[in-house]
């Protein structure tokens, strides 16, 4: 009899637990006191898509490509629809931003777009977000649950 006046509530609970299935990939990102919802790309394919084929990104959205070390990582916009802001990030802090990549329409070559130094993870934002916030080079970069954005 207890059971049966149980279920009712623990597959309620069951429910909150679960969440949708996407959520696992999102997690929060600071940078100085601004922070961010993020989706992170852990893996190759993760990262080679991007956000390739998605018609926008909210302000305060970002994708998180981690990777598993420092290098010249390549970012490329193959498959974009709008424009974003590149934040290279080393050892959880900012050591460039490129601004305003433009995405490409019709038949451009693809630009290849390099940090000035290795990196272990790199930060997507709209256009103009980086500026708006006033994030600059050497800025702490923060995940939840982490001390720093860095090479897993």
């Amino acid at each position: 009899m207890r059971l049966r006046r149980c279920t009712p509530f623990l597959f309620a609970l069951a429910l909150l637990g679960c969440g949708t299935a996407g959520d696992s990939h999102y997690s929060e990102l600071t940078i100085g006191d601004d922070v961010l919802r993020v989706e992170r790309a852990d893996t190759p394919a993760e990262r080679q898509q991007g956000l390739s084929g998605r018609p926008s990104l909210p302000p305060g959205e970002g994708l998180l490509l981690i990777f598993e070390t420092a290098d010249y990582h390549a970012i490329w916009m193959k498959g974009m629809q709008f424009d974003i802001d590149i934040v290279w990030i080393r050892d959880g802090r900012i050591v460039n931003i490129t601004p305003n990549v433009p995405h490409v329409t019709g038949t451009e070559p693809l630009t290849i777009y390099r940090p000035a130094a290795p990196v272990d993870a790199v930060l997507e934002v709209v256009a103009g977000e980086a500026t708006r916030r006033h994030w600059k080079y050497g800025m702490s970069v923060r995940l939840e649950n982490e001390d720093s954005v860095q090479a897993r």
